[in-house]
């Protein structure tokens, strides 16, 4: 989608871009053949991907020596769905590890293998690695006098950055001025809602740790997720966090460290976060203690040396 990310790659890889090679009809399948012969030479060759149209496209002709590993970021099980999954259920056998960033998904996708009739010693080919952030050794507070809500992540479906701005319209016509709201991610600046603040898309890691110091609790909405790393940067932030019951959530979220919500409909999350918010903000020790917990346990489970 962009090179936002790109120099973190190159921190620790040389890149290769074979974008054009491989999209292009006339180099297409040359691109694939030289590709697959280059890491059928290579000693104890590894080919790693995440949703790789192009690692699926290798395996076939790669030579069994090489390993192969999948990371797959968020997966549930529905019975006739998950089209693209089946598609790639005869190359089951062929992955070394499939790698899962939550326990949540991991179970799911076992399920789905189960269902499907792969043999269940594939299965054992499946293993959770967390996700890393890295963690500050302190919040640095901004001097603010109001609290700060804040959403961060991509204008998605399954994101719900809607239910966000109607829970932030809900506080500011109850409690107009109470709050400060902030939403990051590439989500367009609606004028209807000029009490949000919206910063568009950040990438710089120090603006973006800034952004987190300033607020005091974030919100996720989402219908559907892995773990979210967003949860892992607020939490290392010291924010609270309000989420919906997706994912990997409720099984590291509990009423000392951040606050799951009852349900992922789109009414119940509107009115709950309402609820919620209102609450921890009129007691301060509350939202503290919730807020030290949030970085004590984001220390324990979320640091890279973990």
């Amino acid at each position: 989608d962009n090179r936002n990310f790109l120099s973190r790659f190159s921190e620790s890889a040389e890149i290769l871009d074979i974008a054009h090679y491989i999209n292009y009809p006339l180099t297409r399948k040359k691109a694939k053949r030289l590709l697959a012969t280059k890491i059928n030479s290579v000693n104890h060759a590894v080919c790693f991907g995440s949703n790789a149209g192009l690692l699926y496209d290798l395996i076939p002709v790669l030579s069994k020596q090489v390993k192969v590993i999948d990371l797959i970021h968020a997966f549930k099980y529905q019975a006739g769905a998950n089209l693209a999954h089946r598609k790639l259920l005869s190359l089951a056998t062929r992955f070394d590890e499939r790698i899962f960033v939550s326990g949540y998904a991991m179970k799911e996708f076992s399920e789905f293998y189960f269902r499907n009739n792969v043999p269940e010693l594939y299965s054992g080919r499946l293993r959770v690695i967390d996700n890393a952030v890295r963690i500050p050794d302190s919040k640095i507070n901004s001097s603010v006098d109001r609290p700060g809500i804040l959403f961060v992540g991509r204008d998605s479906p399954e994101k719900r950055v809607e239910l966000f701005l109607e829970i932030a319209k809900l506080l500011e016509t109850e409690l107009p001025g109470k709050f400060r709201f902030t939403v990051v991610g590439n989500v367009s600046n609606d004028s209807s809602f000029p009490f949000v603040n919206f910063v568009g898309e950040i990438v710089d890691d120090n603006l973006l740790n800034a952004i987190y110091d300033q607020h005091d609790i974030l919100v996720l909405t989402s219908s559907r997720e892995g773990f979210p790393v967003v949860i892992m940067e607020a939490m290392s932030h010291q924010l609270a966090v309000i989420a919906t019951p997706v994912g990997d959530i409720p099984n590291r979220l509990n009423d000392t460290n951040g606050i799951v919500l009852s349900s992922a409909e789109a009414k119940s999350v509107v009115i709950e976060t309402v609820k919620q918010i209102k609450w921890l903000t009129s007691s301060p020790e509350t939202l503290k203690g919730l807020q030290d917990e949030a970085y004590r346990f984001a220390c324990e489970n979320f640091s890279e040396q973990k």
